[in-house]
């Protein structure tokens, strides 16, 4: 339910930042082929949404509507290590 809830607000966003210099909006379908890729990065339940360092992907702890998204996506930047 909530995935299916959620993926017109995804899609959205996914538009919004398409092309994008810096932040990518993507998914994956851990229950077909990124089935390793999920396990590899501590995907447990379904929806769900990591941000950040490729290497070092963080858990989204936020609300999941397109305004909270939108305005989160916006505030991320490039990552400096």
């Amino acid at each position: 339910g909530h995935c299916k809830s959620m993926k017109p607000d995804w899609d959205k966003l996914a538009t919004a930042f398409e092309g994008h210099a810096t932040t990518l909006i993507a998914e994956v379908d851990c229950t077909a082929s990124g089935k390793d890729l999920c396990e590899m990065i501590g995907v447990r339940g379904y929806p769900t949404m990591k941000y950040g360092d490729p290497s070092d992907l963080q858990d989204f702890k936020g609300e999941r509507d397109l305004a909270t998204l939108t305005t989160f996506a916006e505030a991320l930047g490039p990552q400096c290590l």
